[in-house]
């Protein structure tokens, strides 16, 4: 099995942040996956950290949306490999998966709120 590309994806309006397993110690393709973002119409700013992968976009979300975000990086072979990205590392499924992940966050602080930690290790039992 080969691994996950994808490592971390953490979305709020305005502002995108993934661990890539593709640009992780490769500042050749961090910088190549950054440029690609910095041409985007709305993109704002774009760092990148090679040595643990980490990618942060900030955006105008009037402009541009995080699928665009997450459909570049897709181009430039991020994802997976070029032409050939699996269903899950489509930009639909990342926005599929950032969802989950939001639904995930919203029922564990719910549960914390009502019945503090074991709330939060319930959450974690039932995702």
């Amino acid at each position: 099995m080969k691994p996950a590309m994808l490592l971390h994806f953490h979305h709020v309006p305005g502002r995108l942040r993934v661990e890539l397993a593709s640009i992780r110690r490769n500042r050749q393709a961090a910088e190549a996956a950054a440029n690609a973002l910095r041409a985007l119409p709305g993109v704002t700013a774009v760092s990148t950290s090679p040595a643990i992968g980490s990618l942060t976009v900030s955006y105008d979300p009037r402009r541009i949306a995080p699928h665009d975000l997450t459909a570049a990086l897709d181009r430039q072979g991020c994802l997976g490999p070029k032409g050939a990205a699996a269903p899950a590392a489509s930009s639909k499924g990342l926005a599929s998966r950032a969802g989950d992940m939001a639904a995930q966050a919203l029922v564990e602080a719910v549960l914390r709120r009502m019945l503090g930690d074991a709330g939060s290790m319930l959450a974690r039992l039932i995702a």
